[in-house]
């Protein structure tokens, strides 16, 4: 059986789907035959290369501070209970996609389609909780960070 997972780094509940279906399959009876391939999904396309606050892109799409604070809020309590605790959903930068989409395409041609997947879900869910909320963006190389109004 081949499961299709399209998903973007940058998103809390695909990295905790992921690790949630992973689980489901280790402990499936014919786990073995479950063939689990992410295809990469960019979220947000058009996030600027400086970076966005999360409050700011939530204001974009229309939503008020207390509807997004609802919503992440949840977000917030679910990576607690799949073992990410202090995961911040709203108090975060988030900055372009593509180019780790790339990187992680370049993995999976090298074998290590799984090992590039998990690793960069778990990075982003363990940098938000590792490090406190910042106002400095995720940025390209090669580019310099200009820290956005909150």
């Amino acid at each position: 059986m081949r499961i299709e997972m399209w998903s973007d780094i940058i998103c809390p509940i695909c990295g905790m789907t992921q690790q949630r279906l992973r689980k489901a399959v280790a402990d499936f009876e014919h786990g073995d035959e479950v063939e689990i391939i992410h295809r990469s999904f960019q979220v947000h396309p058009g996030i600027p290369p400086e970076g966005i606050t999360q409050t700011q892109l939530s204001l974009n799409a229309g939503m008020t501070i207390a509807q997004m604070n609802n919503v992440l809020r949840l977000v917030e309590i679910a990576a607690d209970e799949e073992g990410f605790g202090g995961y911040h959903a709203i108090d975060r930068t988030l900055g372009p996609t593509d180019l780790t989409h790339e990187l992680l395409a370049y993995a999976t041609d090298q074998g290590k389609h799984h090992e590039a997947w998990t690793g960069m879900f778990n990075a982003h869910l363990e940098a938000a909780w590792t490090a406190p909320p910042s106002p400095a963006p995720c940025v390209r190389p090669g580019t310099r960070a200009t820290p956005l109004p909150r």
